[in-house]
């Protein structure tokens, strides 16, 4: 009996052992600042959103700030007289609020026939980008609403908590979820595990296929028509990792059941590994196009007719 307990008592030594190894060597790998400070925003931009319980946060809507009371960036046309041009409004994230596309589009289409309205949040997501557009996008009623879809439209909604007066923004795609035990949750080897996989962390594609589909039917609503850029990761696709493999996936798969009129970007960019980084905002940057990198994609977008009235899905 001595002997069996011996061995049990080894064998469990042995695990408590192993798991401080692993825990130890999980520590070392995670980052030590908190990922969830680092979300790509512009500078200056967070002073123009407010805690929201629901959506993290929001942008300040006809406060003064960027944002005017239609929720776009400041521009100089009349909402309430848009003459015989047409309204084109931009949603999305920070590629559509940094605006090279919009600009390059609005060099090769000029300003005669169009209005160019740009809503893009930095960091948003589609269900934000839908609360957005029903609270006060559609307000303009644009006769045509063009979304950027971004790989990272996938993450969840980023969460807002108030420090020292001030609201910091936190994704949680970088933050451990709830963990079946508390002490579990606490460990850097759970939080290592986490940040490895995905599905626990980004929404369910069915969410975001609901969401796009809300947008469609209010675009209809009052008689607009809905277009869907799906951007690129900005660098060879060899080089794209398993995670934004399977979100190009799965944003080609809802733009499809959904009948969606859409622009595949990535046939915009070079086949050259060199020529990436002019495209880029900055040079590590693979996110966000440079102004020669959204002329390149305005190009695209100019002869594949994005402005023209077609409903059919571009290929």
């Amino acid at each position: 009996m001595n002997m069996v307990l011996k061995k049990v008592f080894l064998i469990l030594a042995g695990v408590v052992v192993a798991l401080t190894i692993a825990e130890a060597v999980a520590w070392f790998m995670l980052p030590k600042a908190n990922p969830g400070l680092s979300m790509p925003m512009a500078e200056g931009t967070l002073a123009q959103f407010y805690f929201d319980e629901e959506l993290g946060y929001f942008p300040k809507v006809g406060e003064g700030g960027e944002y005017g009371p239609y929720g776009c960036l400041a521009n100089d046309y009349r909402a309430d007289d848009r003459g015989q041009k047409k309204r084109v409004l931009f949603i999305g994230d920070s590629v559509t609020h940094r605006g090279e596309i919009i600009e390059a589009l609005k060099q090769l289409y000029g300003e005669a026939d169009f209005e160019y309205w740009n809503a893009g949040v930095e960091s948003f997501n589609t269900a934000q980008i839908l609360e957005l557009y029903r609270r006060h996008n559609k307000g303009l009623e644009p006769d045509h609403v063009v979304l950027t879809f971004h790989n990272n439209d996938f993450q969840l909604t980023p969460v807002a908590k108030e420090e020292n007066g001030e609201v910091v923004l936190y994704i949680p795609s970088q933050e451990p979820v709830e963990a079946p035990l508390p002490v579990l949750g606490r460990t850097s080897l759970y939080k290592l595990w986490l940040q490895l996989g995905s599905a626990e962390y980004e929404r369910k594609p069915n969410d975001v296929k609901r969401d796009l589909a809300e947008i469609k039917r209010l675009v209809e609503e009052h008689g607009g028509q809905f277009s869907v850029l799906v951007f690129p990761i900005l660098k060879p696709m060899e080089e794209w990792n398993e995670r934004e493999k399977r979100s190009r996936k799965n944003a080609l798969r809802i733009l499809e059941e959904l009948n969606l009129r859409s622009f595949d970007l990535l046939k915009a960019l070079p086949e050259k590994k060199s020529e990436y980084q002019r495209l880029r905002q900055d040079p590590e940057d693979t996110w966000h196009p440079s102004s020669e990198g959204g002329m390149v994609m305005g190009r695209f977008l100019y002869e594949a007719e994005l402005f023209s009235d077609s409903q059919s899905e571009d290929s």
